[in-house]
């Protein structure tokens, strides 16, 4: 797994955060072996069309599986079932589209890492979940909602400064927080 954020290219050293690229990844390979955030172009490229801060690129094997119009990336033998991914990538994008307006993106790529990364992340129409969140209990299904509403908060809206990334991770919380009610029907959040 590999995060590209500072250091892969430029960045402004007062506002990091604020600064935005619009990224194509040419990784040369078939998509069953590395994958990258954004959307594959007609090309066979990886590109971000939005602008962002940060990209990822996982290598594999992985075996691709598409369903709902979202795909997954498993590693081989890992016994993942991805229907349990897709089925909870839809749920949280009709609870909160009425709440944050349409999806940016049509189609969301969730990417299984078994490399010990211990925490997921979202960038830009992808979600890298760590192999165990697959198993979705209500603990890692609020882990999916959280990094899917990143791809409002964080990788649509920029923020200005260090200082305020908390203001993009409680956006995420709270869009998991309705998710989850919406989920269990349990108004004790």
């Amino acid at each position: 797994l590999h995060l590209l954020g500072p250091g892969w290219y430029p960045l402004s050293p007062q506002f990091p955060l604020g600064d935005r690229f619009v990224l194509t990844f040419d990784l040369g390979v078939d998509p069953e072996t590395a994958v990258a955030s954004g959307a594959l172009d007609d090309r066979g490229r990886w590109v971000q069309r939005n602008r962002s801060y940060v990209g990822a690129i996982a290598v594999g094997p992985y075996r691709r599986f598409e369903a709902r119009g979202h795909e997954a990336y498993v590693p081989p033998g890992a016994g993942i079932a991805p229907d349990l991914v897709f089925s909870t990538i839809e749920r949280a994008i009709e609870v909160l589209e009425p709440l944050l307006g349409p999806s940016p993106y049509r189609s969301i790529k969730a990417v299984a890492i078994a490399d010990g990364t211990p925490a997921a992340i979202g960038p830009q129409a992808t979600m890298l979940l760590p192999v165990p969140i697959w198993e979705l209990d209500e603990l890692t299904a609020r882990v999916v909602a959280h990094e899917l509403a990143h791809q409002w908060f964080f990788n649509t809206i920029a923020i200005s400064e260090d200082d305020d990334a908390w203001l993009s991770e409680a956006f995420a919380e709270y869009a998991a927080t309705v998710v989850s009610r919406a989920r269990t029907g349990d108004d004790a959040h």
